[in-house]
């Protein structure tokens, strides 16, 4: 969001998704299954979503309760884990990133409201006329 701001995006145009799915890809080499391991196709798809390159949260979730799949997190937690089992990968956000990611979201709303216009002294607004709820909730006059 930052970045899209400091290159002159308006905050209120930008919208924070949190993705319920995966991207997922075939590894050249099932061997060869870290970040950045070439996979230069799709991954199979899902059961219930049937797109290539694609599964559903839930389907993530079966292939590793299931099937068996081997979830690697990222160790400074800096993006969201990843699952493999032979040559299928898949990278997600589980429930701990999508925690932090809304986190992310409130602090930054929070330094939004402080450090902005979105904030009027009582009596500026009074004396323009402008009618607006104070914290309290009671309508000022």
């Amino acid at each position: 969001m930052d970045y899209w701001m400091e290159l002159g995006a308006p905050a209120n145009k930008l919208v924070m998704g949190l993705p319920m799915y995966g991207q997922a890809f075939r590894l050249d080499k099932a061997e060869d299954n870290g970040l950045g391991a070439p996979a230069r196709q799709k991954g199979q798809a899902g059961q219930f979503t049937r797109q290539a390159g694609f599964l559903a949260y839930y389907e993530i979730c079966d292939g590793i309760k299931k099937d068996g799949w081997t979830v690697v997190q990222d160790p400074e937690g800096r993006i969201g884990p990843y699952a493999y089992k032979g040559n299928q990968w898949v990278s997600y956000d589980d429930a701990a990133m999508i925690k932090y990611k809304v986190r992310l979201f409130e602090v930054a709303i929070i330094e939004a409201v402080v450090t902005s216009k979105f904030l009027f002294p009582v009596g500026i607004h009074q004396e323009k006329g402008i009618r607006r709820r104070n914290d309290l909730g009671a309508r000022s006059r």
